[in-house]
């Protein structure tokens, strides 16, 4: 076999393994996987009041916060997809990781989770305080490469507005690289997260995540 036939060959083999990583958006929490569910009012440590600040209270589960709060009860139905109470970034929040700053001179409100087990989907509910703000959501690798980002503006937003005005929807990532921690952000006012979903990276919800991938990717490029 010549030089040029086994450097083919070593090429060939190196992209079978060494590929892009992928990675979809998914706006319905039924296309994801079977996951971890955090509903910011019952966690392993116990109950969560409202305005308690969450930072490890699901650290049993690999799950850790960056000290926002929970918010109060609301009325029947101010959630119509998730329900509060739930985890509400600020208007006004301090700069987290890499996070750019707004228009103004106050940087965007944001929620950062970071992941002490590897993930391969993160994805939750979301509440908007503003009808003009989009929901972003991004994901990191563990060298703080980013994987994917994620936005949904205003008019993709499945309840808008919802029973009581507020922008409602389900914004998730699917990927077959490990998750070391994601962002959820806006543009200007506070808004809140419930039902955090998290897949995590055994062998079994691997495979189950490379499925929902390829399900996905076939949707999507039929609706295109």
């Amino acid at each position: 076999m010549s030089r040029i036939s086994i450097a083919l060959l070593v090429c060939a083999v190196v992209s079978a393994y060494v590929r892009p990583a992928r990675a979809v958006p998914v706006f319905d929490h039924t296309d994801f996987p079977e996951s971890v569910i955090l509903n910011y009012s019952d966690s392993p440590a116990g109950l969560i009041a409202p305005g308690d600040s969450v930072v490890n209270q699901y650290a049993s589960l690999g799950v850790l916060h960056d000290g926002h709060t929970t918010t109060p009860p609301g009325p029947s139905g101010m959630s119509s997809l998730s329900g509060l109470p739930g985890l509400e970034a600020g208007s006004g929040d301090l700069p987290g990781r890499f996070l750019e700053i707004a228009s103004g001179d106050l940087p965007a409100p944001f929620l950062e989770i970071t992941f002490d087990i590897p993930v391969t989907g993160v994805g939750a509910f979301y509440l908007m305080g503003g009808a003009t703000d989009p929901i972003i959501l991004s994901v990191f690798d563990a060298e703080n490469n980013l994987i994917e980002t994620v936005v949904v503006l205003p008019d993709d937003m499945p309840m808008r507005p919802g029973p009581f005005d507020f922008n409602e929807g389900f914004v998730g990532i699917l990927t077959d690289t490990a998750i070391a921690w994601a962002r959820f952000n806006a543009d200007d006012l506070a808004f809140v997260i419930d039902d955090l979903h998290v897949v995590p990276e055994p062998a079994t919800a691997t495979l189950a995540v490379l499925g929902a991938l390829a399900f996905l990717f076939r949707r999507n490029r039929r609706i295109r």
